[in-house]
């Protein structure tokens, strides 16, 4: 594993000449903490010539900032308004998942798919997929079984993002960072997981990095 001490979207320095464009939103418990996670996420969703999967709509605030910066297809899972989440003793506050894309532009690309992840079945997408995005139950099984499908839903140059890499949901920090994957990169500042796969050379050297 190795770890960038930096913000995410510090690893695309090109994408600043270019225009990657965010939603005006407010934040709420439960959508990402800054705009820079954000940032990062549509960097990648910019790289990525592939479709995208995200584990974890909610609002869809993540989700309109990458669809707004590719024009290829997003599905993305949810389980529904009003869940209390065991790992989360604070819960959420009643939501409409996806109700930040609901009619906009972007809407037509996504399709929200309410369901329990562990129990949709993606098979149809497996090996199609550029970029999967991990934030949805934050305990160790489902972020377990989340990652099983993410593994099969990436093609060999896609990647893979967890949030909430940190102190704060350890089920998940302990889950990822026990993973034995080589190609592997801690965002420090953004509490971020990145794996990214064989065929992947996007993101050049790890010699870049300093080794965790």
């Amino acid at each position: 594993m190795f770890k960038f001490a930096n913000h995410g979207h510090m690893l695309f320095p090109e994408y600043f000449r270019q225009s990657i464009r965010i939603s005006p939103s407010f934040w709420r418990w439960g959508t990402m903490c800054n705009n820079e996670t954000l940032v990062f996420m549509a960097c990648l969703a910019k790289t990525v010539s592939a479709p995208i999967v995200e584990f974890g709509t909610f609002i869809g605030r993540t989700t309109r900032a990458m669809a707004m910066n590719t024009d290829q297809k997003i599905h993305t899972i949810d389980i529904g308004w009003g869940v209390q989440d065991p790992s989360n003793s604070r819960g959420y506050d009643y939501y409409i998942p996806g109700d930040e894309f609901r009619k906009t532009p972007e809407e037509a690309r996504i399709e929200l798919i309410i369901g329990d992840s562990r129990e949709v079945d993606l098979s149809r997408l497996y090996g199609t997929i550029g970029l999967v995005f991990i934030d949805g139950g934050h305990s160790k099984e489902v972020v377990e079984s989340d990652t099983r499908k993410a593994f099969q839903l990436i093609r060999p140059d896609g990647m893979i993002v967890w949030d909430d890499c940190s102190g704060t949901w350890p089920e998940v920090r302990d889950f990822v960072c026990g993973l034995n994957e080589d190609r592997m990169l801690f965002i420090e500042k953004d509490n971020m997981m990145l794996y990214w796969g064989p065929a992947t050379s996007r993101l050049g050297s790890v010699e870049q990095y300093e080794a965790a």
